[in-house]
């Protein structure tokens, strides 16, 4: 289900390019966004890797986009693009190999001579290092007009395959090598606090819990004591103008992208990360969102919703009638009223009693469970070129769990002279 992601505007601020739990790469200029929340540690499923960079396409294009395999003879092109090394588990693992062609058919001495060099040697990027440290050129042929091409690490700058006639140096012929951007890692903004949730490296979304008296959870709602989502991957304030939103490498979003996630070196960009809303003027992303929470979690707050609302409910309904996805947050009420609105905590049923009853269920399971994931977000991001995906655990910081305190009362019988 391919969604527009959520539009809401805060009573501080005015959203306006805004990223929630999202999971979205534009591959040119639109593209979809996974989001899937997972048992794994939180519901028994089967462990995944926590983050994982892959290259689900053609490791090698050339100019074309036309892919590129180990094994294959190819006459030489004038581009090409990685979008992995040859350490990498790909179809072009060994290199790719060129044919020169050399003209005329019949000349006499068709010897060539390969090199390698960057574009620019004098570039930010490629001073001071060496290009074979990168890619090498492997001659093949008896006479050198094959040659094979290896990608050893990401690269910054434009690199050059050169063949030149041995007999003519001004008959040669070029091949410019390009490496695409990579997400290497990803953290989670905050766009309550303008500051990141996650640190780059970590995988544990790790609040602490916070839990009001009843009286006070309505103003700590509307003061930002307690929270639920809000954050995501990218949050950026503005509305790139028409030069900027004719730039195809979408330079105007590198300030909001860094923020967010770190990349490898690169000489292209392998995807758009932001795609325009067709209804407005403002940047926003296509998500898809799959939810699934601890089993015991989940049964709490199914109770908890069957007892405010008379009826039992399906998880999408729980979580959030039009996207259907749990939003981690500092409190469990607090998760449960960001999905409408606050609407379930506007029934006759929501009483103080019912507050407090909960608090202490959801306090006391995170009490017993201190190192289980409420539940666990997966980030899945794939774009032309590349894939990456990262695992996330939310729970409650274990120092954090305290059972609250509601009332102190006296004793109600008969005193005793």
């Amino acid at each position: 289900m391919n969604e527009l992601h959520e539009h809401k505007k805060s009573d501080a601020v005015r959203w306006a390019v805004v990223f929630i739990l999202i999971a979205v790469l534009a591959a040119g200029t639109a593209g979809a966004w996974t989001v899937l929340l997972r048992d794994g540690h939180a519901g028994g499923a089967e462990e995944q890797p926590r983050e994982e960079a892959v290259c689900p396409g053609p490791a090698v294009t050339d100019g074309e986009g036309n892919a590129m395999e180990s094994g294959v003879v190819y006459a030489m092109p004038a581009a090409m693009v990685f979008a992995a090394t040859a350490a990498e588990q790909s179809s072009a693992g060994d290199g790719i190999t060129l044919q020169a062609t050399v003209i005329p058919e019949a000349a006499d001495n068709k010897a060539v001579v390969w090199s390698v060099t960057f574009a620019d040697p004098a570039s930010a990027w490629a001073a001071g290092r060496t290009v074979t440290d990168y890619v090498t050129v492997t001659p093949s042929a008896e006479d050198g007009t094959q040659a094979t091409v290896k990608c050893l690490q990401a690269f910054g700058a434009q690199i050059t395959v050169t063949v030149t006639s041995r007999l003519n140096a001004h008959a040669k012929a070029e091949c410019v090598l390009d490496y695409a951007r990579r997400i290497t890692d990803m953290s989670l903004w905050s766009e309550r606090t303008d500051s990141r949730l996650t640190e780059f490296g970590a995988d544990e979304i790790l609040p602490d819990l916070v839990m009001p008296s009843f009286q006070e959870f309505e103003s700590a709602m509307d003061n930002g004591t307690v929270w639920a989502g809000g954050y995501g991957y990218l949050y950026g304030a503005g509305t790139p103008d028409e030069a900027e939103q004719a730039d195809p490498e979408q330079a105007w979003a590198d300030e909001y992208e860094a923020r967010c996630f770190t990349f490898s070196d690169h000489t292209v960009k392998d995807n758009r990360i932001l795609t325009a809303n067709p209804d407005t003027d403002e940047y926003y992303a296509v998500q898809v969102t799959k939810t699934a929470v601890h089993a015991e979690i989940r049964n709490l707050y199914a109770e908890l919703a069957a007892e405010l609302k008379g009826r039992q409910h399906t998880d999408a309904e729980i979580w959030d009638a039009d996207y259907g996805r749990f939003r981690a947050g500092n409190n469990p009420f607090a998760i449960l009223a960001s999905g409408d609105g606050g609407k379930w905590l506007a029934t006759p049923h929501w009483t103080e009693a019912l507050y407090n009853r909960y608090a202490v269920a959801f306090v006391e399971w995170c009490k017993a469970h201190p190192d289980t994931a409420i539940c666990e977000i997966t980030y899945a991001f794939t774009g032309k070129y590349s894939a990456f995906s990262k695992t996330f655990a939310f729970r409650y910081n274990p120092a954090s769990v305290v059972t609250p305190v509601f009332a102190v009362t006296t004793d109600t019988g008969a005193a005793v002279l």
